[in-house]
C-alpha cells in the first residue's frame, strides 16, 4: 500500500487541533499551566503572551516534525497489512504510555501532580492514538 502524503497532513493538522483543544482553556489546560507552574495571569498580558509564544515557537515546529514522523511510521506499520486502529493503540501501550509515566514521574513535584501530569498527557496521547488509527485505516 502507498502511503499518501496528502493522509499524513490532515493527520498532522488534526493533531494541532487535539493539542490545541486538550490542552487549552476548554479542556485541560488550567490543570496544565498549573502543573509547570505557568501564571494564568500572563495569558491576559498581551506583551508576556506574546513573548511566550516566539519562546515556543521553535518547540511547536519541532512538534509539527515528530508527529509527521510518528504518523508516517505508524502509516508504515498499516501499510503492511495491520489493522490500524489496534496498531495505534499498540504502540500506545507500548511506547507513548509508558513514555507518559516516566516523564511524569521522574521529577521533584508532588505525587498528585505526577499522577495528573500522566493523565493529562497519556490521555492525549490515548485521544490521538485512536484518531489517528482511524483515519489511517479510513485513508488506507
Amino acid at each position: 500500500m502507498e502511503i499518501s502524503f496528502l493522509m499524513i497532513l490532515v493527520c498532522a493538522v488534526v493533531s494541532i487541533i487535539l493539542g490545541s483543544l486538550w490542552y487549552g482553556p476548554m479542556l485541560f489546560g488550567k490543570i496544565w499551566m498549573r502543573l509547570n507552574k505557568i501564571d494564568p495571569e500572563c495569558m491576559n498580558d498581551p506583551v508576556k503572551r506574546k513573548e511566550m509564544q516566539k519562546q515556543a515557537l521553535p518547540a511547536y515546529i519541532l512538534q509539527l516534525v515528530l508527529s509527521i514522523v510518528q504518523i508516517y511510521i505508524l502509516a508504515m506499520f498499516v501499510s503492511m497489512g495491520n489493522n490500524a486502529l489496534a496498531t495505534s493503540l499498540l504502540v500506545w501501550v507500548g511506547f507513548l504510555m509508558p513514555m507518559s509515566a516516566q516523564g511524569s514521574m521522574w521529577n521533584s513535584d508532588t505525587k498528585k501532580n505526577n499522577q495528573s501530569r500522566f493523565l493529562v498527557v497519556a490521555g492525549f496521547n490515548l485521544a490521538l492514538s485512536i484518531l489517528l488509527g482511524l483515519i489511517i485505516g479510513a485513508w488506507m
